[in-house]
């Protein structure tokens, strides 16, 4: 992107915690579980807030990269823009997902050091952006329910919910650990 002279555009929104949290109310969503992943967003949509914009990819996972003569290049960006460069990390690390938190956190914590050893070499992260790292799965949690929701005609499935509902305080109780 470095060579890019289009203008890229800028996304500070992060208003899918909001439309999770409508969804969930309009259907009558459990209310103490409701109640937990609302507060846990808000979490994480503070954190987000706390940390700086820069280039995001908004699409990293191993099928958008190509290795060449040593090194990796990222590609499929139409997405691209400036926003929370952390969640590029997230995604990434989202796909190393499995329900088994802490081992889940390990294998993500490996991936995360291998990637970052190469990612370093073009741009760091803050000290804030690295503590957030594993937060930043569950951020692509939240948003990846809106999105399943809104292809379900914008209703959330209690049982689906249920199930993430599990995962975001198991992960989130895994992560507060790290601290």
């Amino acid at each position: 992107m470095g060579h890019y002279d289009g203008d890229i555009i800028h996304r500070d929104e992060i208003n899918f915690f909001d439309n999770l949290f409508s969804l969930m109310s309009r259907d009558n969503y459990d209310k103490a579980k409701a109640r937990n992943i609302e507060e846990y967003g808000n979490e994480l949509r503070a954190m987000l807030r706390n940390l700086p914009a820069g280039f995001y990819h908004a699409d990293m996972h191993p099928g958008n990269t190509k290795y060449c003569n040593g090194k990796f290049t990222w590609m499929d960006f139409d997405k691209a823009c400036i926003s929370y460069r952390i969640m590029d990390f997230g995604w990434l690390l989202e796909t190393d997902y499995v329900h088994f938190h802490d081992e889940s956190l390990e294998r993500s914590r490996r991936l995360f050091d291998e990637v970052y050893a190469g990612y370093s070499m073009e741009q760091t992260l803050t000290d804030k952006e690295i503590a957030a790292v594993f937060h930043c799965v569950a951020v692509v949690h939240y948003e990846a329910n809106v999105l399943d929701a809104t292809m379900r005609n914008g209703c959330v499935i209690p049982h689906i919910l249920d199930r993430e509902h599990e995962w975001l305080m198991r992960w989130r109780e895994c992560c507060n650990k790290l601290v």
